[in-house]
């Protein structure tokens, strides 16, 4: 708010259609604000990324560029910057080289490179991250508000989310920086970006309900298809709008929120869908869990979850519980599992999840999920797949003890 007035980052270009002649239910179309009137003209000089660096280069070639810190005996030294044209003279010289090895014009290359440990920063206070940073973005995944307010405290600069893929050539979504109402969402649309949320009916949103919920769609920037595979690219694109599978929530302002996967969704033996990415942001809030993979399939009717337990926090739960022994021969323990389920199935209540979203049966693992087992990515989501033919044999295992007890308690 300023001045009593509301701030508006959006406009709404098209109203919402309900479900007709098979046709999901779509919301309403938004914009940014600023191509309240159109898209607005892009640049004749830049077309391309180079086009935007060569351009960039011609205006600022003494500013800096890239930057790293030199790591000597465990200390991090200071930054040593090259400038826009240093940079450009090196991309120069390696476009020479790859002419003399024979790369024609218009050829694809891929370079690859692996990350730069000093490009992962461990944000706790505003010291560690070198006193003078204005400007944190996060947009690898949704965050909580917890999260965001206490980056905000610790680091003294603005915090903001956005939201993009690959395919929509990076941002599609940007929060403003110093704009508390955005706090807790991803933001709004970007300035040659529209959005819109479709039903998704076997999950049970509705973007055409209160509040608007469905799966994010994307008009405007975005790719023009996946390298030789045109099924996949004819299952993501209909009617010019690109489907994420990614759900959202959105306001009156368009205003948006990530709050689920489409994709990671299965039926239960009794017809249930499980929505399980959210489960998982649920079950992930008691002291004791590190993390959590909730798993199920359409021949039972129960839930079971792979937990990796919080050391710290079990270490004290053991002590106060006359446990001993390492943290590996803590989690084998029945104790632990059963307060981990009681802890699970209390922050199911205190959420209001459903009968069939608990979780009825637990596997503790010590050791987080990793890529080392090819658990998870690179940028740590879960490889599902992976994770089933990892702990099936434990998992069938605890289908069955649930099952005798099933047994048990109907006999009696």
């Amino acid at each position: 708010m300023e001045g009593g007035t509301k701030k508006v980052f959006t406009v709404q270009v098209e109203d919402g259609k309900p479900r007709k002649d098979g046709r999901p239910a779509v919301g309403p179309v938004f914009r940014s604000a600023l191509s309240k009137d159109g898209f607005p003209p892009l640049e004749p000089d830049m077309k391309t990324s180079w086009d935007v660096f060569r351009v960039a280069v011609g205006k600022y070639p003494d500013n800096r560029m890239l930057g790293w810190r030199p790591v000597k005996d465990g200390v991090i030294g200071p930054y040593i910057w090259k400038s826009y044209r240093e940079v450009y003279e090196e991309v120069l010289q390696v476009g020479s080289a790859l002419q003399q090895l024979g790369v024609k014009p218009g050829s694809r290359i891929g370079i690859y490179g692996s990350n730069c440990p000093q490009w992962i920063v461990a944000m706790q206070v505003k010291a560690r991250l070198g006193g003078r940073l204005r400007l944190l973005i996060s947009g690898g995944a949704p965050l909580s508000n917890e999260i965001e307010e206490f980056l905000r405290v610790t680091s003294c600069a603005y915090f903001i989310q956005g939201y993009g893929l690959t395919e929509t050539l990076g941002p599609s979504t940007v929060c403003y920086p110093d704009d508390m109402s955005l706090v807790g969402t991803v933001g709004v649309a970007a300035t040659y970006t529209e959005l819109r949320l479709e039903e998704v009916p076997e999950m049970g949103y509705n973007p055409l309900g209160t509040p608007s919920r469905g799966e994010i769609c994307v008009r405007g920037n975005f790719f023009t298809g996946y390298y030789k595979n045109p099924e996949l690219t004819n299952e993501v694109m209909a009617d010019g709008w690109f489907h994420t599978g990614d759900i959202g929530e959105m306001n009156s302002d368009g205003i948006l929120k990530v709050i689920d996967r489409k994709k990671n969704i299965f039926k239960l033996s009794q017809g249930e869908y499980v929505a399980v990415e959210y489960l998982e942001k649920v079950y992930v809030f008691p002291p004791t869990v590190e993390d959590v993979w909730v798993y199920g399939d359409s021949f039972r009717s129960m839930l079971v979850a792979v937990v990796n337990p919080h050391e710290e926090n079990t270490m004290k739960w053991a002590e106060s519980n006359g446990c001993k022994g390492s943290f590996a021969e803590i989690c084998k323990s029945e104790g632990l599992k059963e307060h981990i389920l009681k802890e699970l199935q209390s922050v199911a209540a205190k959420n209001k999840l459903r009968g069939f979203e608990y979780v009825k049966g637990v596997i503790l693992d010590p050791i987080p999920f990793d890529l080392e087992r090819d658990l998870v990515t690179a940028t740590m989501k879960k490889k599902r797949n992976n994770m089933l033919k990892y702990y099936k044999p434990e998992i069938e295992k605890v289908y069955q003890k649930l099952e005798e007890q099933r047994v048990a308690a109907k006999s009696k």
